[in-house]
């Protein structure tokens, strides 16, 4: 039977700005910020703090749609609107703007899908409605990130993809209909088909990747799409099948893989909820624990934040955020049971 937990909402009914989340992100002093459509909070564990665009003060947020924020090496906050890059003084409360460069020729329409990473010491990545690119936190330029894939004849539409960095700090994206990984060159400020050499053992060449997780233990975790079927996949090879959705319907790509302090992962797809065991290699479904709470069913889980006590953070489209403690017992029992034996 699956781990039942008890979860906590946040709404606007209590001091969240907007019921609208996108992201959620936990900084090196503890802060959880929670970017939504109308505005970024910040929570301290007793109340939210709401940063706000003034059309009368340019030192605050271009616009309150807030998608997505990234920290960099140096503690600094980055957040990403749907019209501009920010970078937070903290210091003196202020926002540094940078507009979005302008289009690539690829344009959603749906500049709440972005996404934004800390790629390296100079370059942040952001996957727009309009294009990819690298900011150089040096220049303080855009510049458009190249898709190479070799062969292939179309470059691949990547929106909406997520990017992964792994503990050495290499970046790697699915490559849609391009097939297999691609990764990050700095260099060249390209994504490419050359992996680094723990990715080149993986046979993922013929699937469509739309989410990367590597673990403390160097397990690799990846979840694939198969026609209208959407699967994890474990490093054994072994499939995992998620969901299956209607043809139909609109593919949304499992936006957020986080791992705990026991090494488990947690994953968001749509409006379900799991948590994979790489030691055991299962799944389990943890979805029926969030219908039970305010939210309902009526929601899509945008982001998976968990912080230094082991809460479980879920940042819900429509619904606001949602709270569970998920430590684990550090404690193993041992029991005398016979004389003689030397056990506790």
């Amino acid at each position: 039977m699956a781990q039942q937990y008890r979860f906590a909402s946040f709404t606007i009914e209590e001091g969240l700005s907007n019921n609208v989340v996108y992201a959620t992100h936990q900084d090196s002093k503890g802060f959880l910020w929670i970017a939504t459509h109308d505005g970024l909070n910040r929570y301290d564990g007793y109340e939210f703090k709401k940063f706000l665009h003034n059309p009368f003060d340019k030192n605050t947020l271009a616009s309150n749609m807030a998608i997505d924020m990234a920290e960099d090496e140096d503690g600094m906050l980055w957040v990403l609107t749907n019209t501009h890059l920010h970078l937070y003084n903290e210091k003196y409360a202020f926002f540094e703007r940078f507009m979005l460069p302008p289009g690539t020729g690829v344009n959603h329409g749906n500049q709440r899908a972005s996404k934004l990473i800390n790629a390296s010491r100079r370059f942040l990545l952001l996957n727009l409605f309009n294009g990819l690119f690298a900011f150089d936190k040096i220049s303080r330029q855009f510049k458009p990130l190249v898709i190479d894939v070799g062969t292939t004849a179309e470059e691949p539409d990547l929106f909406n993809f997520p990017f992964f960095k792994d503990k050495e700090g290499n970046v790697l994206i699915g490559a849609g209909s391009a097939k297999g990984v691609l990764a990050f060159d700095s260099t060249n400020i390209t994504l490419q088909r050359k992996l680094p050499f723990f990715y080149q053992q993986m046979n993922w060449q013929d699937d469509i990747v739309t989410s990367i997780c590597r673990t403390k233990k160097n397990k690799l975790i990846y979840c694939i799409q198969e026609g209208n079927k959407f699967s994890l996949v474990s490093q054994t090879g072994r499939k995992h099948l998620l969901l299956e959705r209607s043809a139909s319907g609109i593919t949304l790509f499992i936006e957020s893989m986080e791992e705990d302090e026991q090494g488990d992962i947690w994953l968001g797809y749509s409006n379900r909820l799991f948590e994979y065991f790489p030691d055991s290699d299962t799944v389990s479904d943890l979805s029926q624990n969030l219908y039970t709470t305010p939210a309902g069913t009526n929601f899509i889980i945008k982001s998976i934040c968990i912080d230094n006590f082991s809460n479980l953070w879920l940042g819900l489209y429509e619904t606001g955020v949602l709270k569970a403690s998920i430590r684990k017992s550090l404690f193993l029992n041992f029991a005398v049971n016979r004389s003689g034996d030397l056990r506790l």
